[in-house]
């Protein structure tokens, strides 16, 4: 049977057609590796383009001014703010995320069919405008002035977000998304470590005790910082992107019938007008051809039959399960992530600092797992390298909360914290990676925008987070969270043991 797998995004990327060639004439063969050959062997003269340099400066920096005031100081902000209570810290978060998801798949769709650079110059001024109404809301201590921010910067993140992923995947050739998506991954965190840094460092000057007022000097801090990010997009172009030439040459995986159906119409086309056939042998070369094509026809009527899997077409099975994995995902992330800071002062009752300095270890650790990652993915796949390191995060998460209710020493318990983050969201590169490897370039704004859709499952799951919490405290939200975790690895293992299936019945 000729059918994709998994192995057409194992590394190096997008270079092997999947196929097996002994169910082929010689011609077809040659055919399938010329072909997919041609979206994968780029000049190797070819510069790296400055959106990439300017894409990973701009995820320092506004990753840097997100993570000083978003991390774990809104949270602690809004709980003070709102005299202890959590669900508030949800509803914000939930009208982050709602207004996220409205603009999100608009712009995805206006950025694949227009110039994403001018996309980008509108996501900045939207940027400029929701810090500084973030600094006043903050100043005037005003819940409302921070539901309209919270409300811009969703907007801002659903324009923004979704473009620059398709941005930075047309800037760079197929085989080096992983390397690429993975600096990225990095930079990110090594923005983030910057975020507490800074809180640190202002903590220790204006005194290192939970109120109002401190939290409030820290996120206009940490606004301040962002407003350089988003000037930053300003310098992005489509210019500096990839040729068309070579995108459209590529012919990825979500193309594979498509190839194929050319390769095999070739290839007949071919066997029936050789030129070396003579009049003398022109019925045994007959006989041949015919035979040849009955092969090459029954391989492919084989291939085509078989398209589908749960009713989904085979070229949109392995995007649209990677990004069911990261849906749910994020689904249960946003149950417990913006708890995590109130875990932290309110039951382990740490101080701001020692708190920021838990997120600094978290967050530098999380950019070497990444780095880690992008190795053990080349090792041994990255989707299974994925599910094992989530599965690991689930483990540890569950091993918190049971260090934590008996008793036993901080330490520990933080120890378990910052382990469990790293597990859990060190591989979000490599699945990033295989889903921009997995759809074609006219496509990447939209199937980006996806992230907006799991970033409100992440604020809306926020709210239901803080209804949790009111319910029966935070622990029993924390087993939620471990629960869902370990569903959101399904889709993840129906893809591996799908491919290993195949593979044994080959």
């Amino acid at each position: 049977m000729i059918e994709p797998t998994l192995q057409t995004l194992s590394e190096p990327l997008l270079n092997q057609s999947g196929l097996n060639s002994n169910e082929l004439s010689s011609k077809s063969s040659t055919s399938i590796e010329a072909t997919i050959s041609i979206g994968v062997n780029v000049s190797n003269d070819q510069t790296k383009s400055k959106n990439i340099t300017f894409i990973l400066i701009y995820s320092i920096l506004i990753f840097a001014g997100r993570s000083t005031w978003n991390q774990s100081v809104f949270a602690a902000f809004i709980f003070l703010l709102k005299d202890s209570d959590p669900k508030y810290v949800g509803l914000l978060n939930g009208i982050m995320g709602a207004s996220q998801l409205l603009i999100s798949f608009p712009s995805g769709i206006f950025a694949d069919k227009y110039r994403r650079d001018s996309v980008l110059k509108i996501a900045s001024g939207v940027g400029i405008v929701a810090s500084a109404s973030t600094i006043i809301a903050s100043i005037k201590l005003s819940f409302t002035g921070l539901a309209i921010s919270l409300a811009l910067w969703g907007i801002y993140w659903g324009i923004s977000k979704p473009t620059i992923s398709a941005l930075f995947a047309d800037s760079m050739k197929d085989g080096e998304r992983s390397r690429y998506f993975t600096q990225r991954m990095i930079a990110q965190f090594c923005g983030s470590t910057a975020g507490p840094i800074v809180s640190l460092v202002m903590f220790s000057i204006i005194g290192d005790d939970w109120n109002v007022r401190e939290c409030a000097i820290i996120m206009c801090v940490g606004n301040c910082l962002c407003i350089p990010a988003a000037l930053l997009l300003c310098l992005l172009s489509d210019d500096n992107c990839m040729s068309e030439s070579s995108d459209e040459g590529e012919e990825s995986a979500t193309e594979s019938v498509a190839i194929l159906d050319r390769i095999f119409t070739d290839a007949i086309n071919d066997v029936s007008d050789r030129p070396e056939a003579t009049e003398s042998s022109s019925e045994s070369i007959n006989s041949r051809d015919t035979d040849s094509n009955e092969v090459v026809r029954e391989d492919f009527d084989t291939y085509r039959a078989s398209n589908r899997f749960w009713s989904i077409p085979e070229t949109k099975v392995m995007p649209a399960l990677v990004a069911a994995a990261d849906f749910m995902s994020a689904l249960a992330s946003g149950l417990s992530s913006p708890y995590l800071p109130i875990f932290l002062l309110s039951n382990l009752e740490l101080k701001p600092s020692q708190v920021q300095i838990i997120y600094i270890i978290s967050t530098a650790s999380l950019a070497i797992g990444s780095k880690v990652a992008h190795h053990g993915g080349k090792k041994l796949g990255r989707l299974l390298f994925t599910l094992i390191s989530k599965w690991i995060g689930v483990s540890l998460m569950v091993a918190m909360i049971i260090s934590y209710q008996s008793n036993i020493s901080q330490t520990v318990v933080c120890a378990l914290f910052i382990l469990r983050m790293v597990f859990i969201n060190s591989c979000a590169a490599l699945t990033k990676s295989v889903l921009m490897d997995a759809v074609p370039k006219n496509e990447r704004a939209k199937w980006s925008s996806l992230e907006s859709v799991n970033v409100f499952n992440w604020s809306g799951s926020a709210a239901l987070g803080g209804i949790l919490v009111s319910m029966d405290g935070i622990i029993f939200n924390f087993f939620a969270t471990a629960a869902f975790q370990l569903v959101a690895t399904l889709p993840l293992a129906v893809l591996i043991f799908r491919d290993q299936t195949r593979n044994r019945d080959r």
